[in-house]
């Protein structure tokens, strides 16, 4: 089991409910902490950062660990930072 500390910025703070947290991932890869954020936060979480039909990261949406771009499959490390930023928006 490993510890990622979390970082979420508009969309994914409100599902959430706060700015950053810690979680409990079991599978070290993304999916395993997209995973264990829907067990905390609810499916809605996964649901705005998955192309329902592909199951990857939806391209507009940003996962970042330690400030590099990561993929869905891509491994985690013990006290890694990911953030979660949605499509940016402009007007």
């Amino acid at each position: 089991m490993l510890h990622v500390r979390t970082v979420y910025d508009a969309l994914f703070s409100d599902i959430a409910g706060c700015n950053s947290d810690v979680i409990a991932v079991s599978k070290p890869t993304v999916a395993g902490l997209i995973q264990a954020a829907d067990k905390k936060y609810g499916k809605k979480f996964g649901e705005a950062l998955l192309d329902p039909d592909t199951a990857q990261l939806i391209p507009a949406v940003s996962v970042l660990a330690n400030g590099r771009r990561l993929a869905i499959d891509d491994k985690l490390r013990d006290g890694d930072e990911v953030a979660f930023f949605p499509p940016v928006t402009g007007g």
